[in-house]
């Protein structure tokens, strides 16, 4: 009976999957992917030695660096990722669009999936067999996914690099957990909230590691036309977008500059998106829809309190705690954290969550009484099965979190190999 009920799962797991795979092909092809253009237009403009933030395209330049989303007139160009993020993309870069959106859109189910399976495979037990196929199979469920594809997103690249960190972690592959934590760093800065519980519990291999990204980070851009300036200029446009964080897109300076061609690369797509439903899900933002205009200290206030409240909750804990749990807390401190900037958080984000959620259904038991409903009513907001809120899956990111301080509470692991290690 258990190797049928394996096999219904197995079977439904691989048609979720087939069918997902088959409707966000038929995306790329119907889309262009508006957010995956600003981003193969950086990694070119990066090798071109043009400005990936101030550069943008107008008539008489090749039209493989035009993006008819950004208005015309403006004086930045819509790429809000590092200069890291771009040099990683740049074999996206090297190809015609069309090769590069389908070509995202498939590798984009290879990191999502590849590290799941690793994971499954490595804490993976007789009786949590069924945990890869729930959550990899809910992930590809989601309209958030759908959404990450259609769009040509890259935070699958991030929700891959946290599933990895959790199995470096257990098999403690520290120098490559050093490669893998400095990858998401220069990726996007705000991933070193994930590190701050592991800060006591760094080794020199570690620190080796990161410093071994760090320089070839730096001698690739040494090797690149403009060097080290795009750094510079990534803090320039960071500074110039916070001033156009609720439009989320530049202003113009002169609207009627031009008019862009019609068809760019072979497509006449990279201005359509799908219609499909998608939140802010931004708690400053709520908070600002309720309240009124915030003054800018609010936002690190609420950062200070909600690391202060961890801290407190966590005080006698986190020594009892192994190093992937602590990982664990560090996602639950940065996605607080992000919650409350006064940024917006569109629904692609959500496929972060994928490892996290996996490494505590292979790793722990929920605790007794309300948890597993809670946990259970979040998988149904964010997936969309039920609107509650308009802000469905803010309110499920929220339900998972408390699920999970409530875990760590409760039922903190020590794994063998952390207990080895300190003997």
């Amino acid at each position: 009976m258990k190797s049928l009920t394996r096999r219904y799962w197995h079977i439904a797991f691989l048609a979720v999957l087939l069918l997902g795979f088959l409707m966000d092909m038929h995306l790329a092809r119907r889309y262009g992917g508006i957010d995956l253009r600003d981003k193969v237009l950086g990694s070119r403009s990066l090798l071109e030695g043009r400005s990936p933030y101030f550069d943008p395209w107008e008539p008489g330049e090749p039209e493989r660096f035009a993006d008819p989303m950004v208005p015309v007139g403006a004086s930045l160009t819509r790429f809000t990722g590092t200069p890291f993020q771009a040099l990683v993309m740049i074999p996206l870069g090297l190809v015609p669009y069309d090769v590069a959106r389908y070509g995202w859109a498939a590798a984009s189910y290879l990191l999502l999936l590849i590290p799941l399976y690793q994971l499954a495979r490595h804490f993976g037990s007789d009786h949590r067999w069924w945990a890869f196929p729930l959550v990899a199979g809910g992930m590809v469920a989601c309209t958030s996914w759908h959404l990450h594809v259609e769009r040509g997103q890259v935070y699958v690249i991030y929700g891959a690099l946290i599933s990895w960190g959790f199995l470096l972690l257990h098999q403690r592959r520290d120098l490559l957990f050093g490669v893998l934590a400095a990858g998401l760093i220069l990726f996007k800065p705000t991933y070193a909230l994930l590190f701050v519980p592991l800060i006591l519990h760094t080794t020199r291999r570690m620190w080796l590691g990161g410093l071994a990204v760090a320089l070839l980070s730096v001698a690739a851009f040494l090797a690149l036309p403009n060097g080290l300036a795009p750094w510079m200029e990534y803090r320039d446009a960071m500074a110039e977008w916070t001033r156009y964080a609720t439009t989320a897109e530049p202003v113009s300076l002169d609207p009627d500059a031009f008019v862009y061609p019609p068809s760019i690369e072979g497509r006449e797509d990279l201005t359509s998106m799908h219609p499909m439903e998608f939140e802010n899900s931004s708690a400053f933002a709520l908070a600002q829809a309720f309240l009124g205009e915030l003054p800018g200290w609010t936002s690190s206030l609420l950062m200070g309190a909600w690391g202060l409240l961890l801290l407190i909750l966590f005080r006698t804990k986190w020594r009892s705690m192994s190093r992937a749990d602590l990982l664990l807390m560090g996602f639950i401190l940065w996605l607080g954290c992000m919650l409350v900037l006064p940024v917006p958080r569109f629904d692609y984000q959500v496929v972060q969550w994928a490892g996290p959620l996996l490494y505590l259904l292979l790793l722990h038991r929920l605790p007794h009484g309300p948890w597993p409903a809670m946990a259970g009513l979040g998988v149904v907001l964010v997936v969309g099965a039920l609107d509650l809120l308009p802000v469905n899956v803010l309110l499920g990111e929220c339900l998972w979190s408390i699920v999970i301080m409530a875990t760590l509470l409760q039922t903190p692991v020590r794994l063998q190999e952390d207990l080895h290690s300190s003997a």
